[in-house]
């Protein structure tokens, strides 16, 4: 059988977005100009160019979990 989205979950979606839409439309009218969309950028940088070995991948890998250890929050 074959996984469908529930009716009301899209019929809500639908009705979010009419009213995102409607609510940009009277910001636009309140403030006589349009609203630019937003542009976010990705600042990352990749942590090896082009990874070409088991050892590379194995590196980053390495160096995301002391980052992790580093940032993460202590319980």
């Amino acid at each position: 059988m074959k996984y469908r989205t529930p009716r009301e979950f899209v019929m809500r979606e639908y009705a979010d977005v009419l009213t995102m839409r409607r609510l940009r439309k009277k910001r636009e009218e309140k403030l006589g100009r349009p609203i630019p969309k937003s542009k976010i950028t990705d600042n990352s940088e990749p942590w090896m160019e082009k990874p070409n070995s088991v050892a590379d991948c194995l590196w980053i890998n390495e160096q995301v979990t002391k980052l992790t250890e580093r940032y993460a929050t202590k319980s």
